[in-house]
Order: structure tokens, then C-alpha cells, then sequence
């Protein structure tokens, strides 16, 4: 059983982005306590750590190690990614169930079926709107973009649907 934490999770997920110098990780990494990038101290022993258990490897480069995921590290990353999104869907599902009440009263009973219905075979859609509202709220997007963006969205996925 693979069971990695903290920084360990972090490095293999920016390997799976792209192959890395342990410079380059260290940048990326921020120790949460100090607000600084990680030690050579911590980041070693994670690496060593990965590659002991067969999710990254490395390649010397002139005077460089770069690391890169391995098969076994991309299907650890891509199980977590699924794993995500059945959790988040799941919070949506359930939050669509916990409101059921308050659904059919207002709706019939197919109506509250059809809508479950809709989750469960768009919840990725569903997921990706919400994200990009997020991001599109969270940056002051003005009303009149933000309104434009949303149609936009909308119109995209109406052609995928």
C-alpha cells in the first residue's frame, strides 16, 4: 500500500506535470510553518523516498538530476484524480439529496429524478462550471465579462451536450 504525505504527495504531482531538477521542485515547494521554499535537508529524503518506492526516477543531465514520474507514480497521480472527483461528486450528490425535501415541494417527484439524473451523468461539466465561475469571481471579473464568459461556457457545452 502506497501511503504518501505532504511533500511527498506534492512532488509527485508536479512530476506528473513535467520532469523536474530537485532546484526546480525546491521552488516550488513552501514550508507552510516558515512560508520559505523547503530545505535540500527535507526535499531529499521525499525524493529518495519516491524512488525507492518506484513513483519517480531520475536521469543525470550534465551535472543535473532530473526527475520524472515512472508508469507506477502517473497511475498512483491519475487514482487520486479519480478518487477527487467521485468525492466531489459525492458532496454534490449529497448536498442534491440533504435539499430533497425542499426539492419536491416545489417540483414532481420525476422532476427531482430527472435532476439527480443530471448530476450524475454531467457532474464533471458541473465541476468545471463551478470552477470557472470561481476563478472568474475571484479575479473582480466586471459583470457585463463576467455575464459574457458564463454564456460563453454555457454555449460551449450546449454543443457538447
Amino acid at each position: 500500500m502506497i501511503n504518501l504525505r505532504g511533500y511527498q504527495l506534492r512532488i509527485l504531482y508536479y512530476l506528473s506535470l513535467q520532469d523536474m531538477t530537485g532546484y526546480s521542485l525546491s521552488k516550488l515547494l513552501i514550508n507552510e510553518s516558515t512560508g520559505r521554499n523547503i530545505s535540500n535537508g527535507t526535499l531529499i529524503p521525499a525524493l529518495n523516498k519516491l524512488i525507492s518506492m518506484g513513483l519517480i526516477e531520475f536521469e543525470i543531465n550534465g551535472r543535473k538530476k532530473v526527475y520524472k514520474i515512472t508508469e507506477r507514480g502517473r497511475e498512483y497521480i491519475e487514482n487520486l484524480k479519480s478518487l477527487s472527483l467521485e468525492i466531489k461528486s459525492n458532496v454534490i450528490k449529497n448536498s442534491l439529496s440533504e435539499d430533497a425535501p425542499f426539492l419536491e415541494v416545489l417540483s414532481s417527484r420525476d422532476d427531482f429524478y430527472i435532476l439527480k439524473d443530471v448530476v450524475d451523468n454531467h457532474i464533471d461539466i458541473i465541476i468545471n462550471i463551478i470552477r470557472i465561475i470561481f476563478r472568474l469571481k475571484k479575479n473582480r471579473i466586471p459583470e457585463d465579462d463576467f455575464i459574457k464568459s458564463i454564456n460563453e461556457l454555457i454555449d460551449h457545452y450546449k454543443k457538447i451536450i
